[in-house]
């Protein structure tokens, strides 16, 4: 088989991988509405204070996933509020002012009397077994007007795990990746948020405005190898 042959096959067995991928967009803070009063998705799927559970997520394209889900608990006593950022740029230029702008937080104990929500869970449910998908996050904080470090730690749990950290003071930028993340034996992923080492805030605020999650395929190793073939073949052609 010819060089140019084997790379055709490998790259087709690529290109149907990515074509597998799927995005779903989160917007965690008030319900946006239009001019009706009613709530506007836009390929968003809004996670408000007053609801913790979630059934059907909406992907980017608009496609209802029935077998999907989503969950939270720890931010009962905080609410949340529309001081974020008016002026998503940089890595979050992607996202609508509805989404930059409005979030859910926690902190320490303590702050207006209110019991400390220092630790939170977000439960996504519904998710890839097989063992051949694997999800990539990011998160975006932020509250505008601000100094100091109010720095949160985001971590994915599955079948394995990862964390990245962000600073949500005045931040229009800045977004936390944790990519490669496979779901567990039940198909879930938990994403843990709390306040980060770094955070210097008296409250211990931290925050989630946006996030995203996108699935995509593990090449398989055959497709891996066949890339890998085809460029000694090509190689071994240009020698002669």
């Amino acid at each position: 088989m010819r060089s140019f042959e084997i790379t055709a096959i490998a790259a087709s067995m690529l290109a149907g991988s990515v074509a597998n991928a799927q995005t779903f967009n989160f917007d965690f803070g008030f319900q946006p509405t239009d001019q009706n009063g009613d709530y506007v998705t836009q390929g968003w799927n809004n996670i408000d204070y007053f609801t913790s559970f979630y059934v059907g997520l909406i992907d980017d394209q608009g496609v209802t996933h029935n077998g999907m889900a989503l969950e939270w608990t720890g931010f009962y006593d905080s609410g949340s509020s529309t001081q974020g950022s008016d002026n998503p740029s940089g890595d979050a230029a992607f996202l609508p002012v509805t989404a930059s702008d409005d979030y859910l937080f926690g902190h320490d104990d303590g702050w207006a009397g209110r019991e400390g929500e220092s630790f939170v869970e977000i439960t996504i449910f519904g998710l890839d077994t097989s063992g051949d998908v694997v999800y990539d996050f990011s998160f975006f904080g932020s509250r505008g007007g601000v100094a100091g470090v109010r720095s949160a730690l985001y971590t994915a749990i599955g079948a394995n795990s990862g964390s990245d950290s962000l600073n949500a003071s005045s931040n229009d930028t800045d977004l936390a990746y944790v990519n490669g993340i496979f779901a567990n034996a039940n198909g879930e992923i938990t994403i843990t948020i709390q306040k980060d080492v770094t955070n210097d805030n008296g409250d211990g605020f931290f925050y989630i405005n946006a996030a995203t999650l996108t699935s995509r395929i593990v090449p398989a190793p055959g497709a891996a190898a066949l890339l890998a073939f085809a460029g000694v073949g090509v190689a071994t052609r240009r020698r002669r």
